[in-house]
This record gives C-alpha cells, structure tokens and sequence, in this order.
C-alpha cells in the first residue's frame, strides 16, 4: 500500500491592490491539521526573509510594497502541522511591480 503525500495548498495566488498593497491568499487541504503558516518575502528567491506568521485558521497576508516602483517581489508559503512529520515550502509566489501598476507614477 502506498502512502499518498498531501499537499497542504489547494490554492496558492495573490491580488495586487490599487493602494500598492499585495494581498497573498491560499487555501488549504482539509485533511491536513495546520498549526500557521510562516510567509518569507524577497527581492531575490534565494535570499528571502521571515515576513510574518499566520495562525490557522486565517488564510491571507497583506503586504504594502508601495516603497518599491520598480521589480519583483517574490513570496514563498512554509506551513507548520500539528502533526509535523514533514517539511514542506511552497512554490514561489512571483508579484511583479510595473511602472504602470505602481500608485501615482
């Protein structure tokens, strides 16, 4: 018998918002019993930086990058288990910022 691996996110995205806020959103695998969710947060995917931790059962981060007008902010998801027998990271979440997107440039 084999034993499945779950994938604790269903859905992973984000919306960039008007206010030049990014909203990080996921949701996540009901067979899983998640303790939070630790979001890191980087220009460079592989130097990225606690941003903050999310307790379950909420499922969003809001971030303000209305200081950078330029470029790509990379976000990456590491959710903690109840029952942590393994490690998991998720895919990079890749928001690009535009001249045309940042606010009143």
């Amino acid at each position: 018998e084999s034993v499945k691996e779950l994938v604790p996110f269903k859905n992973v995205g984000f919306k960039l918002q008007e206010d030049q806020t990014v909203l990080v959103e996921w949701e996540c695998n009901e067979e899983i019993v998640l303790k939070y969710v630790m979001v890191y947060k980087g220009q460079d995917p592989g130097r990225m930086s606690k941003l903050d931790l999310v307790n379950h059962p909420e499922d969003f981060i809001q971030d303000d990058l209305s200081s950078i007008e330029e470029g790509v902010v990379y976000y990456r998801l590491k959710p903690n288990f109840e029952d942590q027998k393994q490690h998991y990271m998720s895919d990079l979440i890749k928001v690009e910022i535009t001249k045309a997107t940042s606010k009143g440039k």
